[in-house]
């Protein structure tokens, strides 16, 4: 039997893969955690590094997730943004867990310490808007970003749906997820990336064109790593989430 665990993006949730995991097969079991500080996590948690994230997912993995999936040795491994960045951490950690991995908007880290500097940098004036404006304020910027721009012609109930999950997280929390899994604080992963020997897929939307230069940058550096351009923007997950789930299926099959 096949397992599959979805880690979902930044401000979003379980509940942000119910359009995907509507067209998966019924045989798969899948396994959809809260990340940190979103939901109903331990906001107050703010010893915790970014692979101590990892590793306690890790964890919950091989105790929740291998051990309950009859027949699964490994589990199938997919991530969106922030959750695919997480996931690119188990890969590079504990890859004996994963049959295969999919990432959707992923990205490996910074590369310089000016790089790493000027993110942190951008996440701070994040956090800055939510403790002194509140999330809502903060939201509504965020949903102004360019990346999401692609989002503009999908149905208002699918958006509406989008925001009131993003709006439903304790700001404490999200506040926590910046410093602790974002860009800015995650380690680096380019270096580990040769040594990922999983078949491994990096989904981009056509119109996400930096993620797009960082997939392929990537995958030259794995063994066993592709490309999959599909249509859409930088959420795969929200847009296209039919293309996704035949990827996601295709993955379990075949790798």
């Amino acid at each position: 039997m096949s397992a599959c665990v979805l880690l979902h993006g930044f401000l979003g949730g379980p509940r942000s893969w119910d359009r995907v995991r509507a067209q998966l097969p019924k045989q798969v079991r899948v396994h959809a955690p809260w990340l940190m500080g979103h939901g109903p996590s331990d906001w107050s948690c703010c010893d915790r590094d970014f692979e101590g994230e990892v590793d306690r997912l890790a964890d919950w993995i091989g105790a929740s997730v291998v051990g309950s999936a009859v027949g699964a040795r490994k589990v199938y491994g997919v991530g969106y943004s922030m959750g695919a960045r997480v996931l690119l951490g188990l890969l590079a950690r504990h890859p004996q867990l994963f049959q295969g991995a999919l990432l959707v908007g992923g990205h490996p880290g910074v590369l310089s310490g000016e790089e790493r500097v000027s993110r942190k940098a951008l996440e701070q004036r994040w956090v800055h808007t939510i403790e002194s404006s509140g999330l809502e304020a903060f939201v509504n910027g965020w949903e102004q970003l360019p990346l999401f721009e692609s989002q503009l012609g999908l149905k208002s109930e699918v958006l509406a749906q989008q925001r009131a999950l993003r709006l439903s997280h304790d700001p404490r929390g999200i506040v926590q997820a910046i410093r602790v899994l974002g860009r800015g604080a995650m380690p680096g992963y380019w270096d580990a990336l040769p040594e990922i020997d999983l078949p491994v897929r990096w989904v981009v939307g056509s119109q996400d064109t930096a993620f797009r230069t960082v997939a392929g940058r990537a995958c030259a550096m794995m063994p066993r790593a592709r490309v999959f351009e599909v249509p859409g923007g930088h959420n795969v997950v929200l847009e296209t989430p039919d293309v996704l789930a035949n990827l996601i299926v295709e993955g379990l099959e075949h790798g």
